[in-house]
């Protein structure tokens, strides 16, 4: 078993499940951590300025600089026909990877923006996953926002049919679409699928009661396929109880692999403190 961190929680997973995608958001900025690939962060850096300049065959680029010292930044628009619409993006080297950070703004608010991506990148701790808002190598330690949304894509190494999905974000209300059964039911009677509910019941996973439900679906002519998904609605404005879905796939021969897997996943899915203890 290994340790992930996903935001505000940590989950143990199976040796057997890669992360084959993650994106996070807080501040209504993207957040992510990477590798520095061979050839240093500058190099890496004046790629990434190369790709910006090359999109669409037009350089949307407005302004490079430092947005802080070690901190390259580009500001650049991302629509011809709306110039008013522009990105700010930044990357911090942080020993073995870089901490990149991506907020859309308008053109005249740059410095607000600016001050904010600041205080966010002030905040981050490598290596720290026991508390704060968790963004692969490191955590932030800013302090909560109202708006937090993270997505993480598990794929099992050696059966690639198995796969599993971890979303959680911050809530006005919550969401009560439930286990997603009426989704299912309404799919199948449009599509013609056959539908099986394996499981429909409440279940507790970190303290929280949510919906689970598991199907066998089996669409005309296309391959059966299992789907598990576990709902909890969220509470209203409190980033430690966001709206959490959790969901599982695979084929009905991989079943008892990914009923392991899946148990796992929710079994030890876990919230971490949002300061240092």
């Amino acid at each position: 078993m290994k340790t992930l961190c996903i935001g505000r929680f940590q989950v143990f997973t199976p040796d057997t499940l890669a992360v084959a995608g993650r994106t996070q958001s807080i501040y209504r900025t993207e957040v992510s951590t990477a590798p520095i690939r061979a050839g240093g962060a500058q190099r890496a850096w004046q790629e990434r300025v190369s790709e910006i300049r090359a999109q669409d065959g037009n350089d949307p680029v407005r302004r490079t600089f430092d947005l802080a010292p070690g901190v390259p930044a580009v500001w650049y628009g991302i629509n011809p026909r709306s110039p008013s619409a522009v990105v700010l993006e930044a990357v911090k080297p942080a020993d073995d990877h870089w901490l990149k950070l991506v907020r859309r703004s308008e053109a005249g608010k740059e410095s607000m923006a600016e001050k904010l991506v600041r205080n966010i990148l002030a905040s981050y701790v490598p290596h720290e996953t026991r508390y704060g808002f968790c963004i692969g190598q490191g955590s932030l330690t800013i302090q909560p926002a109202e708006r937090e949304s993270v997505s993480l894509t598990l794929k099992h190494q050696t059966l690639g049919g198995i796969e599993f999905g971890i979303e959680t974000a911050t809530v006005d209300r919550p969401d009560e679409e439930g286990s997603g059964l009426d989704e299912a039911q309404a799919f199948a009677k449009s599509t013609g699928a056959r539908l099986t509910v394996l499981r429909d019941q409440k279940r507790n996973v970190a303290g929280l009661t949510g919906d689970e439900l598991r199907i066998s679906l089996a669409p005309p002519a296309e391959a059966e396929i299992l789907r598990f998904h576990w709902h909890y609605p969220g509470t209203a404005g409190d980033p430690t109880r966001p709206k959490i879905d959790i969901s599982g796939s695979s084929p009905p021969a991989e079943r008892r692999e990914l009923e392991h897997a899946w148990d796992s996943l929710l079994d030890s899915l876990r919230p971490v403190p949002l300061e240092k203890r």
